[in-house]
């Protein structure tokens, strides 16, 4: 579905034939969710794009031109899984690995700045999972990324998580006859992500799989890959080769 299409069906109708509006909050909300390309603009820049809609006591009405005359705002670009780090083996890594795995994954999954990235390894995960010159990743690592990932989730992370794991069920909900009952709810059990890579031997080709699709705007990982490919060849292996508990 188009991010557009999803859109114009949250608009409330108002009288006027073709009119529909929306509250200051979801404009933001919008924003905040993903649906706007926060790598390229701004909130302030997203919200004056918005202006010339707004009509007083915080309401924007649109036509469906106008709201396709925004495009040029909403992320258009291949929504990709989000970054699971359960998929990750267990096991060693190098002290190292910590900027690596900012640079080429929490840098577009979360809000943190690479100082604030600094603090939770220095605070977090040095104290507990340096063992000698290296990290240990095991069971209570990934749990620690996974809480670092929900409580500092970037727009991007929640675009992925609801185009991946809630759209098809927020969808099937609206879809139900005013009335009918709701289906019976099954065992809460936690999503499985998977990363679609492909493992390939043309070491430029892993290069270009560099996680997701970040980089199709020129921006290139400030790591040098030719140090240490190893976490790119774990994701690239990733596939379907095992199921999680």
């Amino acid at each position: 579905m188009e991010l557009l299409d999803y859109v114009w069906k949250k608009l409330s109708p108002e009288e006027a034939e073709g009119v529909r509006s929306a509250p200051e909050a979801l404009i933001a909300d919008l924003y905040q969710r993903g649906f706007i390309d926060a790598r390229r603009f701004s909130l302030n820049q997203w919200k004056g794009a918005c202006q010339k809609f707004a009509k007083g006591k915080g309401l924007y009405y649109f036509r469906r031109a106008d709201l396709d005359s925004l495009k040029p705002y909403f992320f258009q670009a291949q929504i990709k899984k989000p970054f699971d780090p359960r998929r990750l083996k267990d096991g060693p890594r190098p002290l190292s690995w910590t900027g690596e795995l900012y640079q080429k994954v929490l840098r577009f999954e979360t809000n943190l700045t690479l100082e604030a990235w600094r603090q939770v390894v220095n605070a977090q995960i040095l104290p507990r999972f340096k063992k000698g010159e290296e990290l240990l990743y095991n069971a209570a690592f990934k749990a620690l990324l996974e809480a670092v990932l929900d409580k500092h989730a970037s727009p991007l992370r929640r675009l992925e998580l609801w185009y991946h794991f809630q759209r098809e069920a927020e969808a099937a909900a609206e879809a139900k006859p005013e009335g009918a009952a709701a289906p019976a709810p099954k065992p809460a059990a936690p999503a499985v992500i998977r990363d679609s890579f492909v493992a390939k031997p043309d070491e430029s080709v892993k290069r270009t799989a560099i996680d997701k699709l970040y980089f199709h705007h020129g921006e290139t990982p400030k790591g040098d890959d030719r140090e240490n490919l190893d976490f790119l060849d774990e994701l690239a292996k990733l596939g379907d080769e095992e199921e999680l508990p």
